[in-house]
């Protein structure tokens, strides 16, 4: 897997503090809003009447202008997933689940943990296996195949 880098956003204020007038606002009236001025201001903005959602804002723009979260590798959902399915059937926290992980890398691999495996994948992933998929199924890395065919986002 590669590095990502993933760059904050900047912050839109009026997607997380509507208008009082906004439709995104629903059945309040003005004076409802709680950066509202008084009836008939004329819809002045929030900002000119309240200098602390100003002031939050911009504090809020620099700690995310400073934020830089840096991945080292980005692990897909699936195997997380997949992972957890892993650690609960070989009952073991720490297993690293890898695509080359099968029965002839882990001797504890047998015919009941593949048994646990497919009905474990079949609840978390909401799919339902053939047996030709169970026995295609006896590698980390062939199992995530045959979840991806059978639509499961990787």
């Amino acid at each position: 897997m590669s590095a990502v880098s993933i760059q904050p956003a900047r912050f839109d204020r009026k997607r997380f503090f509507p208008a009082p007038d906004s439709p995104r606002t629903g059945s309040l009236s003005v004076n409802a809003h709680p950066f509202a001025g008084q009836a008939g201001d004329g819809g002045d903005s929030v900002a000119r009447r309240a200098p602390s959602f100003d002031k939050l804002c911009r504090e809020i723009e620099r700690v995310l202008s400073q934020s830089r979260f840096k991945v080292e590798e980005a692990v897909p959902l699936i195997d997380q997933r997949l992972q957890q399915i892993f650690r609960e059937a070989f009952d073991n926290d720490k297993l690293s689940v890898t695509d080359s992980l099968s029965p002839e890398t882990m001797p504890e691999w047998d015919s009941l943990v593949q048994v646990k495996l497919i009905v474990g994948c079949e609840e978390e992933f909401g799919v339902k296996f053939s047996i030709e998929a169970t026995i295609e199924s006896n590698s980390v890395g062939k199992l995530k195949s045959v979840l991806v065919a059978k639509g499961v986002a990787s």
